[in-house]
Order: C-alpha cells, then structure tokens, then sequence
C-alpha cells in the first residue's frame, strides 16, 4: 500500500468533516483510481464523488446531522462525547494533548473547535501519515500507531455507528463508509514502515 495514496485518503475526510462546503470530487475520483488503496476503500471514494456536489446542500446536511439533529440525536464529532459521553472529556483531551506534544505540535491557541473534532484528529492523522512516509522516522511511525489504535480507530467507528443512525443524506453517508474503509486500510497493515 503507498502511504502517501492512504495520507491523501485521511487529508480529503479531515476536509470533508471540517468544511461542509468542500469540493473533493476531483480528488476523491482521482484517489478512486489508486490501486494501491484496497478495493473496498477505492469503490467507497468513488461513491463520495459522485455524492459529492452542492455545497449549500451539503451544509445543510452538516448542520442538520453534526450541529441540530432535527430527525434525531445530533451526531457529535468530538471523541469526548461519542467513546465517553461527554464534551471536553478530561482524559480524552488529556491524551490528546501528550500525543500533540510527543509530535512537537501546538495545536492554534484561537482554534474553535475542541482537539478532538473528527477532523482534527484526522489532519493530524494525515499529517504524520505524510511524516512518516517522507522521513520515515521510527519515532513518527510509533505515534502514528499509537494515535491509530488509541484515538482514531475507536472514534471512527462510534462516530460512523451514530452517523448510519441519524439516517443521513448520500454525502456524508459515504463519507462515513470512507472512514471506515480508511482506517481499517491503515489498521490492518497500512502502516508507517510497513
């Protein structure tokens, strides 16, 4: 598996949960046609392009689904609420943030969002996917791991559990079966130095 094909993956859903009216069809055909990703994960981003088109219609499904959950429980994209229950966990952003500082990473002091955001959590995933495969250091590859198996794998799964619950529109829908299909690619084999 190329790294840096799974590290686009990774990038293109961290944009997808953080910016509503992102237009990633270009580059989620293009991540389609990689056959170095699974078949699975490759057949999952083809469905996302073509899902992919009004940003305002997208929005509105964000909003709908991540921030007021009008046919149902919103679905929350912080790891707090969807592996312990509540906003802010202390030891969530407690691990977090010995995680961010074992990367050599200051997370933006007038950021909006909690560090747990699915999205961030998936920039940084991206990031040090990228890290590793360009430098290669062992110290990088052990914290993508460690990020892997301790924060984004479990998140990943509640989040696209609860997201298949609130029944949502094709789009995110997708974006859900992308994660999914992602992060199973890089827990099962596709990591650094493999």
């Amino acid at each position: 598996m190329v790294l840096e094909s799974l590290a686009g993956v990774i990038e293109l859903l961290s944009e997808v949960f953080l910016d509503p009216e992102a237009d990633v069809k270009l580059r989620a055909r293009a991540l389609a046609d990689d056959a170095s990703l699974p078949a699975g994960l490759r057949e999952a981003l083809r469905e996302l392009a073509e899902a992919s088109g009004n940003p305002r219609e997208q929005s509105v499904e964000y909003v709908r689904l991540f921030l007021h959950g009008t046919t149902g429980a919103t679905v929350h994209p912080y790891e707090s609420v969807q592996l312990k229950g509540r906003l802010m966990d202390p030891d969530v952003l407690g691990n977090l943030k010995a995680l961010f500082a074992r990367a050599d990473i200051r997370p933006r002091a007038d950021l909006a969002m909690p560090p747990d955001h699915i999205g961030l959590e998936l920039e940084l995933l991206g990031y040090l996917l990228r890290c590793a495969r360009t430098g290669g250091a062992e110290e990088t590859e052990a914290l993508a791991r460690d990020f892997m198996a301790a924060h984004v794998a479990p998140f990943s799964a509640a989040l696209a559990a609860a997201l298949d619950g609130a029944e949502p529109g094709r789009y995110y829908g997708t974006a859900g079966k992308v994660l999914l299909e992602a992060v199973t690619a890089a827990s099962n084999g596709s990591q650094p130095g493999v």
